[in-house]
């Protein structure tokens, strides 16, 4: 599915350009490992390919979750990596990023780059 927008909404067409998930979103991004976040009102979820809610809009701000699904969210100011699930996998202590493969990476401080 591809991400739309049209009078400042978002929502989804597939290939043939129909719209499958209605435009009715803040901001989205794009769809990986069957999930995508979205933006509704100031707090980002996670919809499923139908646009029902996998993960209650509760952050910050929200990125598609990787090949290892999982994904970085911001909450209350600090960043986690999330499951599918919404379950916090771990806190990132480290804020130091670089952009690499598409999305945010990061990178440790020690690593000598």
């Amino acid at each position: 599915l591809a991400v739309v927008m049209l009078n400042n909404k978002y929502g989804y067409i597939n290939k043939t350009g129909k719209e499958v998930i209605a435009l009715k979103y803040d901001h989205a991004r794009k769809f990986s490992t069957g999930l995508a976040p979205v933006k509704s009102g100031a707090q980002w979820g996670f919809i499923n390919a139908t646009g029902a809610w996998a993960i209650q809009p509760k952050y910050d701000d929200a990125y598609f979750f990787t090949s290892d699904k999982s994904a970085r969210v911001t909450l209350n100011h600090e960043m986690y990596m999330i499951d599918m699930q919404g379950n916090v996998l771990r806190k990132i202590e480290n804020k130091h990023e670089e952009e690499g493969e598409g999305r945010r990476l990061m990178k440790k401080k020690d690593d000598g780059k």
